[in-house]
């Protein structure tokens, strides 16, 4: 979905801002805030993730998927 800003991560924003979405009680980035350097994230920073640019993946990702779905169903005589 790199044409849709993604480029892939671990525990960095894209990750972090699914999460904030769909399960905000698991996500806590307030211990990160003094944090100098984040072992183990790879790409950007999980400190700039949010509800909202999760919510806005999710929508890409279901517009994606329905697309590719669309395609795949037999084509009837409608």
């Amino acid at each position: 979905m790199v044409d849709e800003g993604y480029r892939g991560d671990h525990a960095a924003r894209w990750e972090t801002s699914l999460l904030m979405a769909l399960r905000p009680e698991l996500v806590d980035v307030h211990g990160l805030e003094k944090a100098g350097r984040l072992i183990g994230i790879m790409g950007e920073d999980p400190r700039r993730a949010s509800v909202d640019y999760g919510e806005k993946a999710i929508q890409a990702m279901i517009r994606r998927a329905q697309g590719r779905i669309l395609e795949l169903l037999p084509k009837t005589g409608t």
